[in-house]
């Protein structure tokens, strides 16, 4: 196996585990329809801000979320939507499973 496609699959493993956290599955969920603080996203999810600002920050270190600062808050948005159709997929199969 050539050396790209090892790192591809270490990359792709990695960015797997940032998604093994259901608080991180909420997160992505609350930004299925676009851009939200961390204030709006904690308060949708009944969470801390610290402990959301904490996930996103993983979140953002993977390359699954970014971020743009508007004054002295700081919104985050899925980095490519094709992580939440991937979710999508998975969840439809597991629904499915589930009796």
């Amino acid at each position: 196996m050539k050396a790209a496609e090892l790192e591809l699959f270490r990359k792709h493993a990695e960015t797997c585990c940032i998604f093994c956290n259901e608080r991180r599955l909420m997160i992505m969920w609350a930004l299925e329809e676009g851009e939200r603080s961390v204030g709006e996203i904690a308060m949708e999810l009944d969470l801390s801000s610290q402990a959301i600002s904490q996930h996103l920050r993983l979140m953002k270190d993977r390359g699954v979320v970014v971020s743009t600062r508007r004054g002295r808050k700081i919104y985050y948005r899925m980095a490519n939507p094709k992580f939440l159709e991937a979710h999508r997929m998975i969840r439809s199969a597991i629904q499915k499973n589930v009796k």
